[in-house]
Protein backbone atom coordinates (compact mmCIF):
# COMPACT_ATOMS: atom_id res chain seq x y z
CA UNK A 1 0.00 0.00 0.00
CA UNK A 2 1.34 3.59 -0.90
CA UNK A 3 1.16 6.07 1.73
CA UNK A 4 0.98 9.87 0.53
CA UNK A 5 1.17 12.50 2.92
CA UNK A 6 1.81 16.25 1.94
CA UNK A 7 2.44 19.52 3.74
CA UNK A 8 -1.31 21.39 2.55
CA UNK A 9 -4.47 20.84 0.97
CA UNK A 10 -3.55 23.15 -2.59
CA UNK A 11 -2.20 22.49 -5.44
CA UNK A 12 0.35 20.04 -4.94
CA UNK A 13 -2.17 17.96 -2.70
CA UNK A 14 -4.64 17.51 -6.01
CA UNK A 15 -1.83 17.11 -8.41
CA UNK A 16 -0.55 14.30 -6.60
CA UNK A 17 -3.48 12.48 -6.19
CA UNK A 18 -4.45 12.96 -9.68
CA UNK A 19 -1.23 11.49 -10.89
CA UNK A 20 -1.48 8.62 -8.29
CA UNK A 21 -4.83 7.79 -9.17
CA UNK A 22 -3.94 7.95 -13.04
CA UNK A 23 -1.44 5.42 -12.02
CA UNK A 24 -2.45 3.17 -9.11
CA UNK A 25 -5.27 1.82 -8.14
CA UNK A 26 -7.59 3.63 -5.58
CA UNK A 27 -8.01 0.41 -3.80
CA UNK A 28 -3.85 0.63 -3.57
CA UNK A 29 -3.11 3.66 -2.16
CA UNK A 30 -4.18 6.74 0.76
CA UNK A 31 -4.13 9.96 0.76
CA UNK A 32 -3.50 10.82 4.40
CA UNK A 33 -6.18 13.22 5.75
CA UNK A 34 -4.15 16.30 6.79
CA UNK A 35 -4.48 17.12 10.86
CA UNK A 36 -7.36 18.81 12.15
CA UNK A 37 -7.24 22.00 14.39
CA UNK A 38 -9.11 21.80 17.89
CA UNK A 39 -11.79 24.22 15.66
CA UNK A 40 -12.54 21.63 13.27
CA UNK A 41 -10.13 22.93 10.36
CA UNK A 42 -7.65 21.20 8.47
CA UNK A 43 -3.99 22.13 8.96
CA UNK A 44 -0.80 22.12 6.97
CA UNK A 45 2.73 23.36 6.25
CA UNK A 46 6.27 21.71 6.79
CA UNK A 47 6.21 21.82 10.71
CA UNK A 48 3.12 19.36 10.24
CA UNK A 49 4.78 16.52 8.62
CA UNK A 50 6.41 15.52 11.40
CA UNK A 51 3.24 14.87 13.39
CA UNK A 52 1.74 13.05 9.79
CA UNK A 53 4.57 10.67 9.85
CA UNK A 54 4.18 9.90 12.96
CA UNK A 55 0.11 9.18 12.88
CA UNK A 56 0.02 7.37 9.65
CA UNK A 57 3.50 4.64 10.67
CA UNK A 58 1.18 2.93 13.52
CA UNK A 59 -1.03 1.97 10.76
CA UNK A 60 1.39 0.51 8.01
CA UNK A 61 2.70 -2.85 7.40
CA UNK A 62 6.16 -3.78 6.72
CA UNK A 63 6.81 -3.36 2.76
CA UNK A 64 4.06 -0.06 2.29
CA UNK A 65 5.44 2.76 0.87
CA UNK A 66 5.39 6.47 2.45
CA UNK A 67 5.34 9.00 0.01
CA UNK A 68 5.83 12.77 1.22
CA UNK A 69 5.32 15.24 -0.68
CA UNK A 70 6.91 19.28 0.45
CA UNK A 71 8.39 21.84 -0.95
CA UNK A 72 12.11 21.49 0.21
CA UNK A 73 13.30 25.36 0.81
CA UNK A 74 15.39 25.03 2.59
CA UNK A 75 16.33 25.20 6.43
CA UNK A 76 13.38 27.62 8.20
CA UNK A 77 13.43 28.35 12.17
CA UNK A 78 10.59 25.70 12.35
CA UNK A 79 12.12 23.28 10.00
CA UNK A 80 15.19 21.29 9.01
CA UNK A 81 13.96 19.64 5.84
CA UNK A 82 17.66 17.32 6.19
CA UNK A 83 16.19 16.60 9.21
CA UNK A 84 13.16 15.81 8.73
CA UNK A 85 14.34 13.32 5.73
CA UNK A 86 16.89 11.72 7.88
CA UNK A 87 14.97 11.35 10.47
CA UNK A 88 12.03 9.86 9.15
CA UNK A 89 13.84 7.43 6.94
CA UNK A 90 15.52 5.83 10.33
CA UNK A 91 11.64 5.76 11.53
CA UNK A 92 10.12 3.64 8.58
CA UNK A 93 13.50 1.52 8.17
CA UNK A 94 12.67 0.61 11.77
CA UNK A 95 8.80 0.10 10.53
CA UNK A 96 9.86 -1.94 7.35
CA UNK A 97 8.05 0.93 5.30
CA UNK A 98 9.65 2.63 2.05
CA UNK A 99 10.66 5.99 2.13
CA UNK A 100 9.81 8.00 -0.60
CA UNK A 101 9.99 12.11 -0.92
CA UNK A 102 9.79 14.90 -3.19
CA UNK A 103 13.28 16.79 -3.89
CA UNK A 104 12.45 19.85 -5.94
CA UNK A 105 12.79 23.40 -4.08
CA UNK A 106 9.18 24.00 -4.40
CA UNK A 107 5.78 22.41 -6.47
CA UNK A 108 5.58 25.21 -8.89
CA UNK A 109 8.61 24.28 -10.49
CA UNK A 110 7.18 21.07 -11.13
CA UNK A 111 5.70 22.79 -14.15
CA UNK A 112 8.07 25.50 -14.70
CA UNK A 113 10.27 22.39 -15.59
CA UNK A 114 8.23 21.12 -18.52
CA UNK A 115 10.13 21.60 -21.50
CA UNK A 116 6.79 21.78 -23.85
CA UNK A 117 6.03 24.83 -22.17
CA UNK A 118 8.44 26.94 -23.53
CA UNK A 119 7.40 25.79 -26.85
CA UNK A 120 3.68 26.43 -26.54
CA UNK A 121 4.49 30.08 -25.21
CA UNK A 122 6.95 31.25 -27.55
CA UNK A 123 4.16 30.37 -30.18
CA UNK A 124 2.09 32.86 -28.29
CA UNK A 125 2.70 36.03 -30.46
CA UNK A 126 0.59 38.12 -28.04
CA UNK A 127 3.41 38.38 -25.17
CA UNK A 128 4.14 41.24 -23.34
CA UNK A 129 7.49 40.77 -21.99
CA UNK A 130 10.55 38.53 -23.08
CA UNK A 131 10.11 34.81 -22.26
CA UNK A 132 13.13 34.23 -22.11
CA UNK A 133 12.68 34.01 -18.44
CA UNK A 134 11.23 30.55 -18.69
CA UNK A 135 14.25 29.22 -20.87
CA UNK A 136 16.59 30.69 -18.11
CA UNK A 137 14.85 28.63 -15.30
CA UNK A 138 14.12 25.35 -17.12
CA UNK A 139 18.09 25.48 -18.01
CA UNK A 140 18.70 26.60 -14.24
CA UNK A 141 16.33 23.56 -12.70
CA UNK A 142 18.01 20.98 -15.37
CA UNK A 143 21.28 21.58 -14.22
CA UNK A 144 20.42 22.09 -10.50
CA UNK A 145 21.32 25.83 -10.38
CA UNK A 146 19.83 28.47 -7.96
CA UNK A 147 17.80 30.24 -10.79
CA UNK A 148 16.81 33.41 -8.55
CA UNK A 149 19.42 35.47 -8.05
CA UNK A 150 18.56 39.40 -8.21
CA UNK A 151 21.93 40.28 -9.91
CA UNK A 152 20.77 38.52 -13.20
CA UNK A 153 19.23 41.32 -15.39
CA UNK A 154 16.76 38.16 -16.51
CA UNK A 155 15.62 38.05 -13.25
CA UNK A 156 15.16 41.42 -12.08
CA UNK A 157 13.44 42.54 -15.43
CA UNK A 158 10.66 40.10 -14.59
CA UNK A 159 10.26 41.23 -11.16
CA UNK A 160 9.81 44.91 -12.21
CA UNK A 161 7.13 43.76 -14.83
CA UNK A 162 5.45 41.38 -13.03
CA UNK A 163 5.73 43.43 -9.21
CA UNK A 164 3.43 41.95 -6.75
CA UNK A 165 5.99 39.60 -4.46
CA UNK A 166 7.33 38.29 -7.13
CA UNK A 167 10.62 39.37 -5.58
CA UNK A 168 10.11 38.01 -1.93
CA UNK A 169 11.99 34.63 -2.61
CA UNK A 170 12.37 31.99 -4.96
CA UNK A 171 9.26 30.33 -3.96
CA UNK A 172 7.52 33.58 -4.82
CA UNK A 173 9.06 34.46 -7.81
CA UNK A 174 8.53 30.77 -9.02
CA UNK A 175 4.59 31.09 -8.53
CA UNK A 176 4.65 34.64 -9.95
CA UNK A 177 6.75 33.05 -13.12
CA UNK A 178 4.18 30.20 -13.56
CA UNK A 179 1.04 32.61 -13.32
CA UNK A 180 2.43 34.66 -16.18
CA UNK A 181 3.26 31.53 -18.62
CA UNK A 182 -0.34 29.87 -17.84
CA UNK A 183 -1.88 33.11 -18.71
CA UNK A 184 0.01 33.09 -21.79
CA UNK A 185 -1.66 29.95 -22.56
CA UNK A 186 -4.90 30.89 -23.25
Amino acid sequence: MLYIITEDSNSARVFWDLVIKEYISSDNYVLVPLLKKQNGTRVGGNTTLENQVNNILPEMKSGDDLFVVFDNIGNTVNFIPGDFIILTYQKCKMAGVNFKFTSYYCFEEIYLSYIELYTMISNNKTKTIDINILKFIQDSIKNGENYFDKTRQVIMDFIDFYGKDSGKNREHFANAVLIFVTQLLV
